[in-house]
């Protein structure tokens, strides 16, 4: 009988943790992360293996370097998946959380535990919030052969405790939040000037299982391993952004004497305008676009060179 018991048990986690087969272990992520005047670089975690956490079964996820932006400088995560919903463990509140659910619809929401530790106006003490993510649509998308869920969802901190916060994107059954893995990390980062790394969105997904699923969001080339040196150049040609913050004509200005191709996005990854400019600069008009954060991507011979943040007012 105990024999029986322990293998329905066993039976019962397992089906637990491959509802939709989250976070197997061996599962890597890669991000491209961005500052404001340096060039991008590689953010990758990695599923390390099976684990215990406050009794609840989990896995270890384990990220190269921490994010400067959302004050986020533990370098492991840990994550379970339960009747297709994921939960993560908060470091902050020392309790798992729900992180997506994959049962909703649109027009359905969650709610999850927020705690800013940051030395800024707004908050020069750790303001404690609650992130809530809305649903707004459903679709469905084809990756390496397999029918996936997507949902597509927008989040805010619900009392407003860091100023004009709030995020949108898309959360994939298996590869998580088009953005970033962990929302609740993100969405620190989208009010503030950060001149520090912050994460842009999912460059690639790998399992065992899955296989090998890449994005358009280009990559960046310093320290993961499936990035070939010979994508990125070795020197970027340095652009300037000036006035930033803009509220009609943005100059872009080159050190270089080539010519170079921009594309400004939303930070949604909507192509908004686009265009080639040589040596010394031009002029392109924002008067039109909303207040906010956009990117400007910067190429030449087709290759990536760097982005920029360019503030609305």
């Amino acid at each position: 009988m105990k024999f029986l018991f322990t293998l329905l048990f066993l039976i019962v986690c397992n089906a637990a943790q491959s509802q939709t087969g989250f976070a197997p272990v061996g599962a890597t992520w890669y991000y491209t992360e961005v500052a404001s005047f340096s060039p991008p670089r590689c953010l990758k975690i990695t599923v390390e293996k099976d684990t215990v956490v406050q009794g609840q079964p989990c896995r270890k996820l384990v990220r190269n370097r921490a994010i400067a932006c959302a004050w986020a400088q533990n370098l492991v995560e840990f994550v379970y998946e339960a009747d297709s919903a994921v939960y993560f463990f908060d470091f902050n509140f020392q309790a798992f959380h729900l992180l997506y659910d994959f049962k909703l619809q649109a027009g359905d929401s969650w709610k999850i535990p927020w705690q800013v530790h940051c030395e800024l106006p707004w908050c020069d003490e750790p303001v404690t919030d609650t992130l809530v993510v809305i649903v707004d649509s459903i679709s469905q998308i084809q990756i390496n052969g397999r029918w996936l869920k997507r949902q597509h969802v927008h989040g805010f901190p619900a009392l407003n405790s860091v100023p004009d916060a709030y995020f949108e994107g898309s959360i994939t059954e298996k590869t998580g939040s088009d953005r970033y893995l962990f929302l609740n990390f993100y969405i620190d980062l989208i009010p503030i000037v950060c001149e520090d790394y912050f994460p842009l969105g999912l460059q690639s997904y790998e399992d065992a299982d899955f296989g090998f699923y890449e994005t358009d969001i280009f990559f960046a080339g310093d320290s993961c391993e499936f990035l070939v040196a010979t994508n990125v150049p070795s020197q970027p040609p340095p652009i300037h952004l000036f006035p930033n913050p803009v509220s009609d004509k943005l100059t872009i200005a080159s050190d270089n004497n080539g010519k170079m191709r921009y594309e400004l996005r939303s930070m949604t990854g909507e192509n908004l305008k686009q265009g080639v400019f040589e040596y010394p600069e031009l002029e392109i008009e924002m008067s039109a676009f909303p207040a906010g954060i956009y990117l400007l991507y910067s190429y030449q011979d087709g290759l990536c060179t760097g982005i920029k943040k360019v503030i609305k007012q």
